[in-house]
């Protein structure tokens, strides 16, 4: 199969050591509704880009029906953005104007003025410099895009803007907190 004529609708991360377990049940799942998707893993990263004809929020709650032993999280592709940002310290920052206005436009009003925002650089379209600290950067970058959005940046808000650093461009994903965790879909299932 090739990801021609489909569209990336699907970020899966698991542990590396089961990325092929995972890429089996994320076939399992979505594969009798679209028998012609196409699961792609990362040379570099423990993730998995899922391209199918299948809309992406209908893809998630399809992969996460009978939730997955091996996957650890699962953001549908809401935004898919080709912007470079550049994080050099903690005072310089760059992004495109054209992210900022689009990610505004489909964000701002969902976040309700306030919202967690989880970002996940990987020198992919998020490049941060090598004498900065990956997680003071991410911690600072999360803080850049909440005040942007014009949200308080609340770690027990409802929403969560998830922002993963792909091959393919900056995946974002507006969604209830903690619904991008499997774990929390597992837990629901043994609570019925």
């Amino acid at each position: 199969m090739n990801k021609q004529n489909k569209r990336l609708s699907l970020i899966a991360i698991a542990n590396k050591w089961h990325i092929e377990e995972a890429e089996e049940e994320l076939g399992d799942a979505l594969y009798r509704v679209d028998p012609a998707l196409y699961i792609e893993r990362d040379p570099k990263y423990p993730l998995l880009y899922v391209f199918t004809n299948i809309p992406p929020v209908r893809a998630f709650y399809l992969a996460i029906n009978e939730p997955p032993a091996y996957i650890e999280r699962l953001v549908p592709v809401q935004e898919l953005f080709k912007y470079k940002i550049i994080v050099k310290d903690k005072n310089s920052i760059l992004f495109s104007t054209d992210f900022l206005d689009i990610l505004s436009r489909q964000f701002r009003i969902k976040c309700e003025g306030k919202c967690m925002v989880e970002c996940r650089p990987r020198n992919m379209y998020i490049l941060v410099a090598k004498t900065f600290d990956k997680r003071t950067a991410r911690k600072y970058l999360e803080k850049k895009l909440a005040s942007i959005l014009g949200t308080k940046l609340d770690r027990k808000a409802e929403m969560s803007l998830i922002i993963e650093d792909t091959r393919y461009g900056i995946v974002a994903a507006l969604m209830r907190r903690g619904y991008d965790r499997v774990r929390t879909w597992r837990e629901k299932r043994l609570q019925y």
